[in-house]
């Protein structure tokens, strides 16, 4: 049997600390996870988690989008930057006979050229085709005229002659978070005095922020005056070379169809590794980099899509901390009503990342997990440790209660202080006392072993079960199972006890074995008399065996008393009232036949006597009277011994029966016989010949208590809700006061041998005879009661209830003997029933 230690209820001050102690631990571990995850490297685990999951919904790269890589290739045949602006107006050229949608040109133009011309030139190919070019971050110049720590950040723009001819000019700054990797831009940057769009948000086809986005100011805006407005999260296509590139040199050579170019969106710039213009991002692939050209058409392609995911990092911190907090308050909100806390906690995690793929699944909308996860571990360390230390100050306060409990006179070891002075530390010495405790517990249960094997009455132990635990010689004697009384009790150990009683032995009387709920021990079994193969009758006495608290049962103690003398005794008595009935009856059948001898002769002879008629009726009466009586005396010897032969019997036949055995007394005193039956069947568990005598007593009474004319009624009724049947026998005779009708049912000896044998003349007051005698003790061995209704001059009503047999019970025919006073201990009261006390 498992038990749970119960911690013993907290006083009040103890309640207040435990709740200041929960209270603490729920704002400590989300400020341990905020500060962790904000100034430790917990952080860059939330990145990689993030990074994963943006990797596995990608956003899809668009099929108008075309970058034009000035590559190794493009630098080989052309060389080194920075090329001629002829060469791009010749580029620009090319593509312009295309009608392309715009071109974004990832190249800084801000001083003139050496030939002017060539500015010229690229200025007359950019009125052929929109054109977007780059603003350049420069750190401008300080009051000297020179670049230094107190320069002023700006931004440089393109020659005039190429920003009038451009289609919009803006910046195409990307900022790197704490691990160094690209995941972020703003749509506005710059100076307060002159804030600058993202250039690819100025592009054809990309929907246009709305103003609160953009009128909030980033946290990280710079003191100095640096403003970052609307930030971007990115997402990628993938890898480094997501999207179609085509070489810059290839375009220039004109081995592009001018068709292909038609409503596409290109983008140029730099993908050569020696040009600087390479930037780490997540999930880059091999080259752990992407060029910057391609982060803008990534860029361009989440502002279409609107693929932006968004972060917990940009709302309010209120729901940041609620994000952090509230997993971690559910689980302690739940740790002390669980009995599985590592189960709740690995469940309150998998919610949470849970929670975290379906947010980001369903809207993008990422909750980094990794604060509230290791909110929830450091909560439920901060729980476990409190725990533990609870649990070993109750341990030591109980190790405390042992050791200065009174030792038993038989105790082998003697009580000492439960903390060694030779332990260094609080652990060793709780060990120690833990030790010496354990020794003096098995020292007691093996007294106790002991003890219990030794005792006369049979004793079985059990779990709350039903599984035995212990049990001693004199049960494994008693239910044939060994007969060393230092024997080993391996035949009944682990075996459930119900099964061992009915296994071993016959139950006298009642048949509880056969009820569906008898599967687990009960207290309501206690008194059951059994008898076993070999003859030995015992009652068995069920108890419960509190544990510690009051309220819980640890377990079942089984006594088995043996009866087996006083089942003898009894048997002896009721032979003995046999004799006494037959010793009774043998002289008054010779009276009986001397008297049938002597009207014969008188038949014969007319000279006799004349007086002597009258004489021989008396003595034929009388003899007639004894003879009855001894009759009387068998039924209810019977009756009350407790040999019935349960049967299922249909209750309705045999009440006709009993009124078919009357009726002959019936015709004679004038009397008729109705009967009112309901509807339907009716079987009762009993035994057929016993319930019939009763049945026909009440009959009898009723019948010679009624004058000539009037009736007597058997009625059969059933109750559903308490599965019994009642039976109601009713005449219209004097009927009764109240102080005759309990002096009916007086427990007092046989009150009045005459009552129920000689004709009742009218008027005459019922008194307790053996005839009723026998209908208690019949109703009371078939588990049933009887009760008396009855006014003067209105008649008698006596009703008595049955129970009805259940389905199982009707294949039951045993035959049964019960010790009268000990059933009468064991069985289930009804609320109406004959008050015999």
């Amino acid at each position: 049997m498992k038990l749970r230690p119960k911690l013993p209820r907290i006083a009040w001050g103890g309640r207040v600390k435990s709740v200041a102690e929960m209270v603490c631990i729920a704002l400590l571990a989300p400020l341990m996870a905020y500060l962790a995850i904000h100034h430790g490297n917990f952080a860059t685990v939330d990145a990689i988690v993030y990074d994963q999951a943006l990797k596995a919904r990608p956003i899809t790269p668009g099929g108008d989008v075309v970058i034009v890589a000035i590559d190794d290739a493009s630098l080989a045949t052309l060389g080194r930057w920075p090329w001629s602006r002829a060469v791009h107006a010749s580029f620009l050229e090319k593509i312009a006979a295309g009608n392309p949608q715009a071109v974004l040109m990832d190249v800084f133009m801000t001083e003139p050229s050496v030939d002017p011309a060539d500015d010229v030139a690229l200025v007359g190919a950019m009125h052929k085709v929109p054109v977007y070019l780059p603003l350049l971050f420069s750190l401008g110049y300080d009051a000297s005229g020179g670049a230094g720590p107190s320069a002023s950040p700006m931004f440089a723009r393109p020659i005039t002659a190429l920003a009038e001819a451009s289609a919009g000019l803006g910046h195409v700054d990307v900022g790197a978070d704490t691990d160094g990797l690209v995941r972020r831009l703003f749509l506005q940057e710059g100076p307060a005095a002159g804030v600058q769009p993202y250039l690819v948000s100025l592009l054809p086809g990309v929907p246009k922020a709305d103003g609160t986005s953009l009128s909030a100011l980033d946290p990280k805006s710079k003191s100095s005056g640096w403003q970052l407005r609307g930030p971007l999260v990115l997402s990628f296509a993938g890898a480094a070379g997501s999207y179609r590139t085509l070489s810059y040199i290839d375009v220039v050579n004109g081995k592009v169809p001018q068709d292909f170019w038609r409503g596409k969106t290109v983008f140029v710039g730099a993908s050569a590794a020696g040009l600087g213009d390479q930037m780490p991002v997540p999930n880059a692939g091999a080259a752990g980099a992407m060029p910057g050209v391609e982060i803008h058409a990534n860029a361009f392609d989440t502002l279409r899509q609107d693929a932006s995911p968004s972060l917990l990092d940009g709302a309010p911190a209120l729901w940041r901390w609620a994000w952090i907090s509230l997993p971690c308050w559910a689980l302690l909100a739940c740790l002390g009503r669980s009995r599985h806390s590592t189960l709740l906690l690995l469940g309150s995690a998998g919610a949470v990342v849970i929670l975290c793929v379906s947010a980001f699944a369903a809207g993008r909308l990422w909750l980094p997990p990794v604060a509230p996860l290791l909110a929830l571990f450091t909560a439920y360390l901060l729980w476990t440790w409190r725990e533990s230390a609870r649990l070993w100050r109750y341990f030591e306060q109980r190790l405390r209660q042992v050791d200065r409990a009174s030792a038993l006179s038989l105790e082998l070891i003697a009580a000492g202080d439960i903390r060694s002075a030779d332990a260094p530390t609080a652990l060793l010495r709780r060990a120690d006392a833990l030790d010496n405790i354990m020794v003096r517990l098995r020292t007691l249960e093996g007294l106790l072993r002991n003890t219990v094997a030794r005792l006369d009455v049979a004793v079985l132990v059990c779990r709350v079960d039903g599984d035995i635990v212990l049990a001693n010689h004199a049960a494994r004697s008693l239910l044939g199972l060994g007969t060393n009384a230092l024997g080993s009790d391996a035949a009944l150990v682990g075996r459930k006890l119900l099964s061992v009683i009915a296994g071993h032995s016959v139950p006298l009387g009642g048949g509880w074995m056969t009820r569906p709920d008898m599967t687990q021990p009960t207290e309501t079994l206690s008194g059951a008399v059994m008898m076993t193969p070999a003859g030995r009758v015992f009652r068995l006495d069920i108890v419960t065996v509190d544990i510690a608290q009051p309220s819980g049962a640890g377990g079942w103690l089984a006594v088995l008393h043996e009866l087996t003398e006083e089942y003898r005794r009894r048997e002896q008595h009721d032979q003995w009232l046999g004799f006494l009935s037959h010793d009774l009856r043998s002289p008054q059948t010779t009276i009986l036949s001397m008297l049938t001898l002597e009207e014969a002769r008188r038949a014969i002879d007319v000279d006799l006597d004349p007086s002597a008629p009258a004489l021989r009726s008396r003595i034929r009466a009388e003899a007639e009277r004894t003879i009855r009586l001894a009759d009387d005396l068998i039924d209810l010897t019977s009756a009350q011994s407790g040999r019935y032969r349960y049967a299922p019997v249909e209750l309705g036949n045999l009440l006709l029966d009993a009124m078919d055995q009357v009726y002959a007394q019936a015709q004679l005193r004038g009397v008729t016989l109705t009967e009112r039956f309901r509807e339907g069947q009716c079987f009762v568990l009993a035994d057929g010949s016993l319930l019939t005598r009763a049945v026909v007593n009440l009959l009898g009474n009723a019948i010679r208590h009624s004058r000539q004319g009037q009736s007597v009624t058997m009625c059969l009724g059933f109750d559903a809700d308490k599965r019994e049947a009642v039976c109601t026998v009713v005449d219209e005779g004097d009927g009764m006061d109240e102080s005759q009708r309990r002096s009916l049912f007086a427990n007092e000896a046989l009150a009045s041998p005459s009552a129920g044998v000689l004709p009742a003349a009218p008027g005459m007051v019922r008194r307790r005879g053996i005839g009723l005698l026998i209908v208690q003790a019949v109703i009371r061995q078939h588990r049933g009661w009887l009760e008396v209704d009855s006014a003067p001059g209105l008649g008698s009503t006596f009703w008595f209830g049955l129970p009805i047999a259940d389905t199982a019970d009707i294949a039951v025919d045993v035959d049964v003997d019960v010790d009268d006073e000990d059933h009468r201990d064991g069985q289930d009261q009804k609320e109406k029933k004959v008050d015999i006390a």
